[in-house]
């Protein structure tokens, strides 16, 4: 991920789990009106938006008429992005 985040359809920005809440960044992402999704990395890269077919999904649940309200399967490779992006948009549930 690059050391400021990886920001996906103008909506989420992905970070390592590690990053600070009070930290610069983070203020200026919520200011952006960035939804955060903090994630602990492995190292294969898989499930931190990177990957092309991450980042569709993660494009698609950037329209908040597609999920709010509804439930979710994430049926991803485990790192839970997709769950977390989510209830970001108001989804009630994930699984």
């Amino acid at each position: 991920l690059p050391s400021d985040g990886l920001v996906i359809a103008d909506t989420f920005v992905v970070l390592p789990a590690g990053s600070v809440s009070s930290s610069s960044l983070s203020v200026s992402n919520t200011q952006k009106g960035l939804k955060e999704i903090k994630l602990v990395l492995g190292h294969n890269g898989w499930g931190t938006g990177v990957h092309p077919t991450t980042k569709v999904c993660l494009e698609f649940l950037s329209d908040p008429d597609i999920i709010k309200g509804k439930s979710l399967l994430d049926f991803g490779c485990g790192s839970g992005i997709l769950s977390l992006a989510a209830l970001h948009m108001g989804a009630t549930r994930t699984l």
